[in-house]
């Protein structure tokens, strides 16, 4: 850059004009862009972008519905397994068994409270007629 380029960037007014030169031209050549409409599907939420709104919200809803009952689920074992080798590590210390005892019960009333969400919301869905409720089934993938 020669002298005369660094004088004009250091104009603040130079710089000004410059921009909103540069902003119209964008805008004038983007006016003339035809829009593209492709038919992509992603296939990770297969036709989930089509269709009704609502739908697509509700079957939203029902997914993070089963993700949630998935992780409590795994927490479940998770919880019910460290209650149990906390119990045979306890060596017969009454405190430790008792800790133990309120770990496995503890993931055994959350699994009790799980599964009832299941029944609850498998019937209002088939009370109220909602089909993304009464189609809450969980897929497991098979083997190759």
């Amino acid at each position: 850059m020669n002298r005369n380029q660094l004088k004009l960037w250091n104009k603040p007014n130079e710089l000004l004009r410059f921009t909103k030169l540069t902003a119209i031209l964008a805008a004038v050549l983007l006016r003339f862009v035809s829009p593209v409409f492709a038919a992509i599907e992603n296939p990770a939420i297969g036709s989930l972008g089509t269709g009704d709104a609502g739908n697509a919200a509700a079957t939203v809803f029902a997914n993070i519905w089963r993700a949630i009952v998935v992780m409590a689920g795994i927490a479940f074992i998770i919880y019910f397994a460290l209650g149990a080798l906390s119990w045979l590590t306890s060596g017969g210390d009454k405190a430790k068994v008792e800790e133990a005892r309120e770990n496995i019960s503890n993931a055994t009333i959350g699994l009790i409270l799980v599964a009832a969400s299941v029944a609850i919301t498998t019937t209002i869905g088939l009370l109220f007629n909602i089909d993304f409720l009464t189609n809450l089934t969980f897929e497991f993938p098979e083997a190759p």
